[in-house]
């Protein structure tokens, strides 16, 4: 069976945008390799991409999926998601040799307010999803997608160390230097570029005891 080089690119939409007219933010990226038989339904896509990229979000969390070169500029997404498998199956044809994916994930709270924005075919497992969340369960806000953009973002910034015993819970507040972006939940702040190095020395020291 042949496979696909297959890249896969995830956001998530941040408190302050909304489902309604997003305003998608980069996340984390995942090379995986999937089968014509992925691409024939998009049930099938959908668990190939939980299987493959075994990220804890996409196996937790309504998503929906698009082509990347069916997608706008980052900034500006109108939404070009795959709606039906005949859909699918069309555009899988025409794509390159290396595949490239969107992956729009949401929250419990956001993917409430999709009822009346996903098509009939992705409905059931929307429905599906929000039947299976625990009644009383936290909703799982947008930290853990952050942090994984963090942590790769900044893997040359802030020792190995330090980044792997933070993993997926960055506490609020935690200092981000020259951060170019909005981070929910996150504070930025700027130091000295040599009180910045004696601190990562410091840091290093610490993690490396």
């Amino acid at each position: 069976m042949n496979t696909f080089l297959t890249r896969v690119q995830t956001f998530y939409i941040p408190a302050s945008s909304s489902v309604d007219s997003p305003q998608y933010r980069p996340s984390a990226e995942y090379t995986v390799h999937l089968s014509s038989a992925d691409f024939s339904s998009l049930v099938a896509l959908k668990l190939a991409l939980q299987e493959k990229t075994k990220a804890g979000y996409i196996q937790s969390q309504f998503f929906q999926v698009a082509f990347k070169n069916e997608f706008q500029g980052v900034h500006g997404y109108q939404g070009a998601f795959l709606t039906t498998s005949e859909e699918l199956r069309l555009s899988f044809q025409s794509q390159p040799s290396v595949i490239e994916l969107v992956v729009v994930k949401y929250t419990k709270a956001q993917a409430k307010l999709l009822h009346q924005l996903v098509s009939k075919e992705e409905l059931p497992g929307l429905v599906g999803y929000l039947q299976s969340v625990r009644k009383n369960a936290p909703d799982r806000e947008e930290s853990e997608e952050e942090a994984v953009g963090f942590a790769e973002r900044y893997k040359d910034v802030y020792p190995e160390k330090m980044l792997q015993r933070i993993g997926n819970g960055l506490p609020a507040g935690w200092p981000v230097v020259d951060l170019q972006e909005e981070f929910e939940g996150f504070t930025g702040v700027q130091v000295p570029l040599g009180i910045y190095r004696e601190c990562l020395k410091f840091a290093a020291k610490l993690n490396s005891e």
